[in-house]
């Protein structure tokens, strides 16, 4: 997609607050609701305006607002923000709070403004007060250990994220049938080898030409 200043680009909100964004040809704002039924808000606006936004806002680095995944690639690249990809969405939050692992973990731990924790923050704080999930205590001790971090103002973190019993278990697992596999695989090389090695002898066996004809 080829991005100029009047390029006109879907701008989503797929989290549950709303977000006014106003810009220099809508000074007023533009009102993204919270999405509702996992239908996020979407507002079409030029890339002059989202370029002004993002020069003094976090909406965008931050990914409080996104755009269609077709285009994104584009639009980051022209944004000059660097590392999109490694930023949280707010579907990858809820299943870092939900589904917990080292690896997303660590992400919580990678966060470097309070802006972001707040996002993360929030939404843990949103979940645990409709009393419909089961958030590991895990999780709520690492998110606020890192909001305590950067309260302090300590960008670097000192949190250690070990792996979970499971993830161990998991690994075990796959280690041990990576094992198996190539044992099998070994092992049918071999037997491959070896009825070649017979049907090369058997070949070399039989006598070269036809027959000799018996004389009657």
């Amino acid at each position: 997609m080829k991005i100029t200043d009047n390029s006109i680009i879907n701008v989503y909100n797929t989290s549950n607050y709303t977000v006014v964004l106003p810009t220099h040809l809508n000074p007023e704002g533009y009102l993204f609701a919270g999405y509702m039924d996992d239908n996020p808000v979407m507002i079409p606006i030029t890339f002059s305006e989202i370029r002004l936004i993002n020069s003094s806002s976090m909406l965008f680095r931050e990914k409080h607002l996104t755009f269609d995944e077709k285009d994104e690639s584009d639009i980051y690249e022209a944004l000059k923000i660097l590392g999109w990809k490694d930023i949280l969405t707010n579907d990858q939050i809820e299943d870092l709070i939900l589904n917990p692992t080292k690896e997303k973990l660590e992400k919580v731990v990678a966060a470097t403004t309070m802006s972001m924790l707040d996002r993360i923050r929030g939404a843990l704080v949103s979940m645990q007060n409709t009393g419909q999930y089961d958030i590991s205590q895990r999780v709520i001790d690492v998110v606020n250990a890192r909001y305590q971090e950067l309260y302090a103002g300590k960008r670097g973190s000192q949190i250690v994220i070990n792996k979970t019993q499971q993830e161990v278990v998991e690994e075990t697992k796959k280690d041990v049938i990576q094992e198996e596999l190539a044992k099998m695989r070994k092992e049918i090389e071999s037997q491959v080898r070896k009825e070649m090695a017979e049907s090369n002898k058997a070949s070399a066996k039989k006598p070269a030409g036809r027959p000799p004809k018996t004389a009657v």
